[in-house]
């Protein structure tokens, strides 16, 4: 497991500029359009943009601000014979 980097305030701090960002997701598959080895790295918007290959059209990617939930549903999961 990878281990995310972060300011005193919680805040993620991206890999390769080193600057703090609020956190953000992409698809799986759209992160996947990076390089390998950037994959496992915390980049912020504006480092994970740059790092797609110029052959993608960057207005189809959709960045959405991670939601943090207050409360968790649990489920409670029994094998049966």
């Amino acid at each position: 497991s990878h281990k995310v980097s972060s300011t005193s305030e919680g805040l993620p701090r991206c890999h390769l500029c080193k600057s703090c960002y609020e956190d953000w997701e992409v698809s799986f598959e759209q992160w996947g359009l990076i390089d390998a080895v950037l994959q496992p790295l915390d980049l912020c918007i504006n480092c994970y943009m740059e790092s797609l290959p110029s052959t993608i059209d960057a207005s189809n990617i959709q960045i959405r601000r991670r939601q943090v939930y207050a409360s968790f549903l649990f489920i409670l999961m029994e094998l049966c014979d």
